[in-house]
């Protein structure tokens, strides 16, 4: 890990539950053994299994969504929240935490190279899905930084 921990931001990307958990074993939640199955991989917006794969998908990946800052990527996450406001499904057993337990969470993390993914339900039964990842990743150091911050 010899470059200095910055953040990049991938999402929202929102769809079904039912269409997350469908596509678990598929190529466009996994890059794949194969090359010729990145291509589709790189093609998806749906969130990967292993977040530390967002930083494979070079295309989705913005200046503008690249920190080096802390504060400045729980911004874009807490912005993402009020854009997508959660509901809360008693009847099925899903209450959501909150903004504040959400954000002191993902401080702590991200300060101390954990990801911060936000995923929850919101109107019509649909999900979003969002996460700032660390880079360079811990878990996935082979992957090169898809953006340097400037």
């Amino acid at each position: 890990m010899g470059s200095a921990l910055h953040w990049h931001g991938y999402g929202p990307w929102t769809g079904s539950g039912q269409e997350l958990r469908q596509a678990e074993g598929s190529l466009q939640r996994n890059p794949g053994s194969k090359p010729e199955d990145m291509h589709t991989f790189l093609a998806s917006t749906m969130p990967p299994m292993q977040l530390g794969h967002f930083l494979l998908r070079t295309r989705a990946t913005a200046r503008e969504r690249t920190w080096t800052d802390l504060d400045a990527a729980l911004a874009w996450l807490a912005e993402h929240y009020r854009k997508y406001p959660p509901v809360h499904l008693p009847a099925e057993g899903y209450s959501d935490v909150g903004l504040d337990a959400r954000m002191t969470h993902s401080r702590d993390g991200l300060a101390h190279g954990a990801d911060a993914y936000w995923e929850y339900y919101i109107a019509g039964f649909s999900k979003v899905a969002y996460g700032v990842i660390c880079c360079p990743h811990a878990h996935r150091s082979e992957i090169p930084c898809p953006l340097p911050p400037s």
